[in-house]
């Protein structure tokens, strides 16, 4: 097994119960209609407003940058590998609850179509060299969420997103990840896009057959201009 940096050539609903118009959220667990916003229009009626779509983002750049992903190999095919981001939504000056709305990830180069996992979840430990998902690709003190996946297309060098709903409470963690089980002989690779141009915080990757059990950072294996192009939007 080796590692192999890319070569060149290579809606809203109206709640009856409550005593204002506005967007609303329900929430299953409680069986509540929370009111999102309310902004009455110049004539005085009350509107109803789209919360406003939050982008969490850790890397200076959102462009794909050639020969800056990095996979485990073998054989020429790219084994199972999962990059990932933990957003602490502390940084981003978020302190109530966020709801994601979609995970946006680059694509360096795929060849095949690559089913693409992407999951989101709360994690709720520490974040150093490495994060601890347990003996699986999202385990561990990780509370999962929702996940939701995309067929990526022979293609290079772009950024595509997948819708993902999930509720996150304040003060969390959010940890998202970016899985393909491993090539075949139909696709043959699959490189996660990346940047080299500055993060502001480390992206990781998890890489069991080039022994990489839990989720490290893209530095620590030798790769510190890896910057892993994984990001969110949502709404708080």
């Amino acid at each position: 097994m080796s590692w192999r940096i890319l070569a060149a050539s290579a809606a809203f609903v109206v709640c009856g119960a409550c005593s204002e118009v506005g967007w609303v959220r329900y929430k299953p667990d409680a069986g509540t209609m929370v009111v999102l916003d309310t902004e009455p229009d110049a004539a005085g009626d009350a509107t109803l407003d789209a919360p406003a779509i939050v982008p969490l983002s850790q890397t200076t750049s959102e462009s794909v940058v050639a020969n800056a992903s990095v996979a485990c190999i073998s054989n020429g095919y790219t084994t199972e590998n999962s990059w990932y981001r933990v957003f602490d939504l502390v940084d981003f000056g978020i302190t109530e609850d966020f709801h994601v709305t979609e995970v946006t990830f680059g694509v360096e180069k795929a060849a095949g179509t690559q089913n693409v996992q992407v999951k989101i979840g709360i994690y709720d430990g520490a974040i150093g060299t490495n994060l601890d998902t347990g003996n699986s690709d999202f385990g561990g003190p990780i509370t999962y969420v929702n996940m939701g996946t995309v067929n990526v297309p022979a293609n290079t060098g772009y950024v595509t997103s997948v819708p993902v709903e999930g509720e996150l409470p304040a003060n969390s963690k959010l940890i998202v990840s970016v899985r393909t089980p491993g090539a075949t002989g139909q696709a043959p690779y699959f490189y996660v896009g990346a940047s080299n141009t500055g993060e502001r915080r480390p992206g990781f990757i998890r890489a069991p057959a080039c022994g990489i059990g839990r989720p490290t950072t893209t530095g620590s294996i030798g790769f510190p201009n890896s910057h892993l192009l994984i990001s969110v939007r949502g709404y708080h």
